[in-house]
């Protein structure tokens, strides 16, 4: 069975494959498997610590908790069993290795000894001569070992469990002492040793099996549904490929400003019996059909600005659309009674504050699209836009045969737009739900791709295991609609975040925008991508553009303020995140972010307040930690920084933790070696954060390191370190650089 869950823990870190597929080649429950790998493979998983302190928190005392070493007796043991069934697998006699794994065997005196040991003391002493027995054994264990990669790791698996043993016992001693930080130091290099265990142990041995079931996986007919990490490209992005981009990017600005026409598609309003999901869902569709018309800009606020909520006159009207900056305004409400759907639209003329069109529908819920086509339709006619008749045939196109899958749609990308774990969890099975229904739903396939594409940050998957499934979702998508600006955005995201592919990445963001203008998300995911590159002056005008198209989006706000936040014009980001915060005191990034710019302002109090309750709100999300964490190492807090490294440690036995925010923390607490570990790591693991090392203002203190410039190569970034563009806090400037197709 050891070897069995082996091979398939591997399989699933690679994510491959998902848990139905696992179970049907398998016949085995995936929750077992992985309650076996949990319960098997991570030591000292369990081991907690109890702390008690006087009013204020102050930490006056340590203890293990009282069922901790029992628990570490479990775990120890449960370990042990795993190396004596490895060593019964190697058909020769072990005698060279009887030292080491007498020394931790089960049945050996040394573990009751330390765990039964009355004192502090007596426990640090049997360790010294654990550690001294190794010593004595090396030679003897290295000639083991040097025939096979699979024992020299079962080996380090055994060296390390003595270090987390020993790690333990000085947490406990310096606790005690009064040294709080050495204290969880110590606590954290328990931790530490416990991933070397994990990771050794599962290194160990069955490669030829685990070699002929990926075969077995990937010969099966299931293949075309599984997912395949591509090989990433080591061609460098040439100059010329640059000036290219930049040609693209230019001709992006010139057709979408100008003298085109402006209308503002405005929420629809539902009365009590319609869901708010029903709403902004029709609204979306009408959105997107209305941006299928040429040379029309489309606006679409996700709330009507509070001062103009009561439209009630031509005066009142028209002031919204000077505010707005439209020639024109779509408004209408939306009723809900038993199956049918009645839908009240009306055109406004923003100069004379007149309708120029209005119209009843009631309709079963089945013909919706034939709503929003009607209303396209009369739109392009009202402002004289000709419709070719290939034209007027893809207004008539519909994403989905089934009314049902286009109402779980709906729900899905309702949610999504929370922006919170919840709503992306919830988003998944609605979008599930939906193909379910119409397997060639390509917006639903699309809605896919960006919730796989969240994974990593709001619910702690890791980037191997969710971002290939953004990848094969995204070509799933194009499979069944090649012209789908949502499914070419979101196959952009994970080329630049995992892949970190920078060309192809580019060319699909402005592919997506040369399909839909309008489309919002891939404005701002584009200014994301160009700001991580160095293009602040493009990216800041792709934010605005964002902001011109929905100037009431909090996502756009605090995509504008951490633009501003990357190039070092920090006066500008404060101000779009106190504005966001005006209109949502709860929205969590604001909060984040608001806390890093104040950090680098150097209003620390201010930073520690605002990321405390960006913590609070994410419900203890690792990268609101995380953050929280470094501002305590810079604030010299290193006591309450060391705690969250900690704290995330003990979390990531759980769920993913990013070790690029780990290495932020070891950066703050001036550990630059720690630092350069845990950032490697997350060059390993393709961290989706590492593509904003360049501009990350946190990093400043590593960029003169050699390490530095190879972490920036392997990242996508081709110049050495000294060349790195460095943000100018006064100019907001950056030089940019070239990229590389990796």
């Amino acid at each position: 069975m050891l070897k069995t869950y082996r091979v398939l823990r591997s399989m699933l870190v690679l994510g491959e494959f998902t848990t139905r597929s696992l179970e049907q080649h398998t016949g085995i429950n995936p929750t077992t498997i992985g309650t076996i790998v949990q319960r098997k493979l991570v030591m000292l998983d369990r081991v907690g610590l109890v702390e008690s302190g006087q009013p204020g928190g102050k930490l006056i005392r340590y203890k293990l908790k009282p069922e901790a070493e029992a628990t570490l007796r479990d775990e120890i043991g449960s370990l042990f069993d795993d190396v004596r069934e490895l060593k019964s697998a190697w058909p020769e006699p072990e005698s060279s290795l009887k030292a080491p794994l007498g020394l931790l065997s089960a049945e050996n005196i040394f573990l009751k000894r330390f765990v039964d040991a009355p004192n502090l003391t007596e426990k640090v002493e049997l360790l010294r001569l654990a550690e001294q027995d190794l010593e004595s054994a090396q030679a003897e264990v290295k000639a083991f070992a040097s025939d096979s990669p699979e024992k020299a790791k079962t080996v380090e698996a055994i060296v390390s469990s003595v270090k987390a043993l020993g790690s333990l016992a000085e947490a406990e001693r310096s606790a005690q002492s009064g040294n709080h930080e050495d204290a969880y130091r110590a606590i954290g290099s328990i931790y530490d040793q416990s991933d070397k265990i994990r990771d050794q142990l599962q290194l160990v041995g069955q490669t030829a099996r685990a070699n002929a079931f990926r075969e077995r996986i990937f010969s099966s007919p299931l293949f075309p549904a599984l997912i395949v990490v591509a090989t990433a490209s080591s061609r460098s992005w040439a100059p010329a490929r640059m000036s290219a981009a930049a040609g693209a990017r230019s001709q992006l600005f010139s057709s979408t400003v100008g003298n085109r026409q402006a209308i503002a598609v405005m929420p629809l309003v539902g009365n009590k019996s319609a869901q708010p999901y029903l709403c902004a869902g029709i609204t979306r569709g009408i959105w997107s059909k209305v941006c299928e018309l040429p040379d029309l800009t489309v606006v679409a606020p996700s709330r009507v600005p509070a001062h103009t909520a009561n439209l009630n006159t031509p005066e009142s009207v028209q002031a919204l659309g000077r505010e707005l900056n439209v020639q024109t305004m779509l408004f209408g409400d939306v009723a809900w009674t038993g199956k049918q759907l009645s839908c009240n639209a009306q055109l406004l003329s923003a100069e004379s504050g007149a309708p120029m069109w209005q119209k009843r529908y009631k309709i079963d819920f089945g013909n919706v699209f034939s709503v929003e086509e009607d209303i396209s339709r009369r739109v392009s006619e009202e402002l004289h836009i000709e419709l070719t008749a290939s034209k007027k045939a893809q207004l008539a196109e519909r994403p989905t045969t089934d009314s049902d899958a286009y109402k779980l749609y709906m729900e899905g990308r309702y949610n999504w737009m929370q922006w919170t774990a919840e709503g992306i969890e919830l988003a998944l099975e609605y979008f599930e739900k939906a193909l379910k229904k119409d397997r060639f739903y390509a917006l639903a396939h699309a809605g896919m791709a960006d919730c796989y594409n969240m994974c990593t940050y709001e619910l702690g998957v890791p980037p191997g295991e969710c971002f290939p499934k953004a990848k094969a979702a995204a070509y799933e998508a194009l499979e069944f609609d090649e012209n789908l600006a949502e499914a070419y955005t979101a196959l952009a995201y994970s080329r630049l975040r995992f892949y970190w592919n920078w060309k192809e990445a580019e060319e699909s963001y402005l592919r997506a925008l040369e399909l839909n203008p309008n489309y919002i998300l891939a404005r701002l995911w584009y200014a994301e991508y160009l700001a991580a590159a160095g293009h602040f002056e493009e990216a800041i005008a792709q934010v605005k553009e964002a902001e011109r198209l929905d100037p009431e989006s909090l996502i756009v706000r605090v995509t504008a303020g951490s633009i501003y936040y990357f190039a070092g014009q920090y006066e500008q980001a404060i101000s779009q995140f106190l504005r966001t915060l005006e209109s949502d005191d709860n929205f969590v990034r604001a909060h984040f972010r608001l806390g890093g710019v104040y950090l680098q302002t150097g209003a620390h109090a201010e930073a520690i307040k605002e990321l405390s309750t960006a913590v609070r709100l994410s419900h203890r999300n690792p990268r609101e930690q995380s953050s929280l964490g470094y501002a305590y190492a810079v604030c010299g807090d290193h006591v309450a920084a060391r705690k969250v490294l900690v704290t995330l440690k003990r979390m990531s036995r759980r769920r993913y933790v990013s070790s690029y925010n780990l290495g932020l923390i070891y950066t703050g607490l001036g550990e630059v070696d720690a630092a350069f570990q845990w950032l490697d790591k997350a060059c390993k693991e393709r961290d989706p954060w590492l593509v904003f090392l360049r501009v990350d203002p946190r990093l400043s203190a590593l960029r003169s390191d050699p390490r530095f410039g190879d972490l920036s190569r392997r990242v996508g970034f081709v110049p050495a370190p000294s060349a790195l563009a460095t943000p100018n806090v006064d100019q907001g400037s950056v030089t940019a650089l070239p990229l590389s197709t990796t």
